[in-house]
């Protein structure tokens, strides 16, 4: 599965995308569904003429940072942090998941690392 939000971006004058989600359980990583979901995805934001696509990594998942940065993704930047997932939970008044990623259910949601990659 794969989800991309398509937003206006004001500092670029025109569409950007956000990578919200990919998750592919490990039998279908290893027959490349990620690189195809992925590829599938750039495809669409270059026929939505979006200037950049940008998602974010747990700062301590190496396979996934590797991934990206073979797909063009650079690292960037913008950045979250534990606190600001925290927040997000507390707003959304979830008692349940953090909303930083799979398998955060058991410590506390760490650092994540912003990419980038231009169509």
């Amino acid at each position: 599965m794969l989800t991309v939000q398509v937003a206006m971006s004001t500092a670029l004058g025109g569409p950007v995308a956000l990578l919200e989600d990919m998750v592919a359980g490990p039998r279908q990583r290893a027959n490349g569904i990620g690189s195809v979901l992925l590829r599938a995805a750039i495809e669409q934001c270059e026929r939505l003429g979006c200037l950049r696509i940008t998602l974010l990594t747990d700062a301590d998942n190496a396979q996934a940072r590797l991934f990206y940065r073979r797909h063009g993704f650079v690292h960037s930047a913008m950045a979250k942090c534990a606190a600001c997932c925290e927040r997000s939970l507390a707003l959304s008044g979830r008692r349940s998941k953090p909303p930083c990623g799979p398998g955060r259910s058991d410590r506390r949601p760490g650092p994540l690392v912003g990419w980038c990659h231009v169509p």
